[in-house]
């Protein structure tokens, strides 16, 4: 496990067990439709996104909270054998049960999440207060809008106070989270739905991904990243005119090239992938670090489970280091 005076990265985000259920297709209401295969994993957006960055060799810290059950206990297990620094990744004092998430996942990759907080609802702005020294040695704080609105705002609070880059990953888009948090961002990471939410805009082109990034822009962000699937990712920053945009490469894994078969967890491999390259190499364009976070998305969706997907650093193709 990391040690504290360690820690490059902060996470602030949900520790979610995934119930992945494997069908041809989406049932249709009220239909019991039957599935060919089911696998329980870990996840969580902001979880997910700080296994990812360990396994690359970032020394990485996770503020959640987990159920009181078995299910929780063996999550924190989890984390602590992967690496995280976990003293801030405390079970609830209430008797809760740890947060999920049920999946469906269609033959051609696409999927429907029903997520249901659990414990993942409990955690507070003290709790993330309390972590306070943590998050003041490290380079870089990730979170998600996995919380409530009190939470998020006390991270990236403290992160300011210390002059820590705050990177926001606004997913699951939450209407609550109002337009005031952007002036607390850094760096703001949306897919083309979220950036829809949060703009009102209809993002399904570049041509309105840079629209809805340039208002996202004017909302007090520095940096807005919106990544767009197997098209890779767009970003933009308050010194440039227009939008850059990143394709995404095909990667060649064990012989085998990989396409985009199902997407679960890959944005979160994304971001933790992001913030790897925004520490270990600071000297490094905004674009490649873009383009390399998105090599390593391409290559998660090889596996139907997320943090199972997430290479260790040996494994990983050395220009993506």
């Amino acid at each position: 496990m990391a040690d504290a005076k360690a820690v490059e990265a902060v996470f602030v985000g949900a520790c979610v067990v995934d119930l992945i259920s494997y069908a041809d297709r989406f049932p249709l209401p009220g239909e019991t439709l039957t599935g060919n295969d089911f696998v329980m994993g870990h996840g969580g957006k902001g979880a997910n996104a700080c296994v990812m960055a360990t396994r690359m060799g970032l020394h990485c810290a996770m503020i959640a909270k987990v159920g009181s059950d078995k299910i929780g206990k063996d999550y924190l297990t989890h984390l602590k054998e992967v690496g995280v620094h976990t003293a801030h990744v405390k079970p609830t004092e209430e008797k809760t049960t740890n947060a999920t998430a049920n999946i469906v996942v269609t033959r051609t990759g696409q999927n429907s999440i029903v997520y249901v907080p659990g414990a993942a609802a409990y955690l507070t702005p003290d709790d993330v207060r309390l972590a306070e020294n943590v998050i003041k040695k490290a380079k870089i704080l990730v979170a998600v809008y996995e919380g409530s609105k009190a939470t998020l705002f006390e991270a990236l609070r403290i992160a300011r106070k210390h002059k820590v880059t705050t990177f926001v990953n606004a997913a699951p888009f939450d209407p609550a989270i109002t337009d005031d948090i952007y002036k607390l961002v850094d760096i703001l990471c949306v897919n083309e739905s979220e950036a829809g939410h949060a703009t009102g805009l209809e993002v399904n082109n570049k041509e309105m991904a840079e629209k809805a990034a340039q208002m996202l822009l004017k909302k007090g962000c520095t940096t807005v990243i919106i990544t767009m699937g197997a098209d890779g990712a767009g970003f933009i920053t308050s010194d440039q005119q227009s939008m850059t945009f990143v394709p995404t490469d095909r990667v060649e894994v064990e012989d085998t090239t990989v396409n985009s078969s199902c997407s679960v967890g890959a944005g979160d491999a994304f971001n933790g992938a992001f913030a790897f390259h925004y520490v270990k190499h600071p000297s490094v364009s905004l674009c490649e670090m873009v383009k390399k976070a998105c090599g390593i998305a391409t290559i998660t969706v090889q596996s139907p489970v997320t943090q199972i997907s997430y290479p260790e650093g040996k494994d990983i193709p050395p220009y993506l280091l």
